[in-house]
């Protein structure tokens, strides 16, 4: 199986958005293009971008059932600053692999609606948002699109939602928004805080551990040491009682 060169330059052109920040909504295409290409490139055996696994992951996190499973990922996906990380291409390669063993991907496809759109925040998860109907209207200046770059696309849509008439409970909508966007970030930074303290835990526990073998340890030199002083002076001792009853006689 061959990958043309068009193909080529549409996943390129997906990957350097993801990476250079510079595009932060995707097409329901666009992600399925990515998944595609991570399916392909690991039939074939290929070195894989870390950005592919980076995405899907960011993609498949909000839909894990396993709340120990989606902790981990939040925590991988909100550390890592670099998208373009390729040492830790496996290892988002195995969180892929256990995001689709706990049925996310079934998840994500059974839940999207036409129109879906990707928005990748700063913690690198996507959040799953459908734009505005007026936004593909066909009163809506949509001609010559596809020409366009993809990052062309996503600004016009950005544009159009903001352009079109505000709803009556636009701003309640809104408001709304922002408040799960910020107990979601509330979320995160909490989970964040408890992975640092369990492993302020685990690290307390560890060295807990070492004092007691230690304090085990010394005890058992004590021990040794109050013999070997015994054994001294029973030997000193016995010499000089000898001597002793010896004179006295």
């Amino acid at each position: 199986m061959t990958v043309s060169s068009e193909a080529m330059t549409v996943v390129e052109s997906i990957l350097r958005r993801f990476k250079d920040r510079s595009g932060n909504f995707f097409t329901h295409l666009e992600i399925q293009i990515i998944f595609f290409w991570h399916t392909y490139q690991a039939m074939a055996g290929e070195t894989m971008d870390a950005a592919v696994p980076m995405m899907i992951t960011g993609v498949l996190t909000p839909h894990a059932t396993d709340m120990e499973l989606h902790a981990r990922a939040t925590k991988a996906l909100r550390n890592e600053k670099d998208r373009d990380n390729q040492a830790r291409a496996s290892e988002y390669n195995e969180m892929t692999r256990r995001l689709t063993a706990n049925g996310a991907e079934l998840r994500l496809w059974d839940a999207l609606a036409p129109r879906t759109m990707f928005y990748f925040r700063a913690a690198n998860f996507a959040v799953a948002q459908i734009p505005p109907l007026s936004a593909s209207t066909p009163t809506s200046p949509v001609r010559g699109t596809l020409n366009r770059t993809p990052a062309q696309i996503t600004q016009s849509f950005v544009v159009l939602g903001e352009a079109s008439p505000t709803p009556p409970n636009a701003m309640e909508v809104s408001q709304t928004d922002t408040r799960v966007e910020q107990l979601e970030e509330a979320n995160c930074l909490l989970t964040e805080r408890l992975f640092y303290l369990e492993d302020e835990r685990a690290q307390f526990q560890e060295e807990w551990e070492i004092m007691g073998r230690k304090l085990n340890g010394s005890e058992a030199e004590n021990r040794r040491l109050r013999n070997v002083l015994e054994a001294s002076l029973q030997i000193f001792t016995e010499p000089w009682d000898a001597l002793k009853d010896g004179y006295g006689s």
